[in-house]
């Protein structure tokens, strides 16, 4: 039960919660994975009639700040609000466009390298035919000479 980071480093591990709300922040960026258990108290006996609902709604970014909580901490008027909320909205698109910016690059350096090894890998079948090629040619002559079909 918990969440867990790539590294496999526990964030939050809360325990014997059946009912309301969990909320978790992190700084540690990357991808997380979520467990859930479903588990009886001890010496009850399961029956078909049990039923549980886990809701499971993950925010990240922008749409994870609560901003009437932020309003009331900084005490914010409704205008403040909304610019926090474009500045936020603003520094989210500026931090996608980076992301998407370096996946690009990423992706053209593997293209390029990928034609590159196909080029070479075609020029080496290309040496390897003209030499078997050549190969197959002196061999036919030198065998049509030994036959005597050709002059040599």
């Amino acid at each position: 039960k918990g969440a867990t980071s790539v590294s496999s480093e526990g964030v939050l591990h809360p325990d014997g919660n059946t009912k309301g709300t969990l909320n978790f922040r992190t700084a540690i960026p990357g991808d997380f994975n979520f467990c859930f258990s479903n588990r009886l108290v001890p010496g009850v006996r399961y029956s078909e009639d049990m039923h549980r609902t886990v809701k499971f709604d993950l925010h990240a970014g922008q749409e994870a700040v609560d901003y009437s909580q932020v309003a009331r901490k900084e005490h914010l008027k409704p205008v403040e609000i909304n610019l926090r909320i474009m500045e936020d909205a603003v520094k989210q698109i500026h931090n996608e466009y980076h992301y998407f910016k370096a996946r690009e690059a990423e992706m053209r350096d593997m293209n390029e390298s990928s034609n590159a090894r196909a080029m070479w890998i075609t020029i080496l079948n290309m040496c390897i035919f003209f030499g078997f090629a050549t190969w197959q040619a002196l061999h036919l002559k030198k065998f049509f000479i030994q036959k005597k079909m050709i002059s040599g």
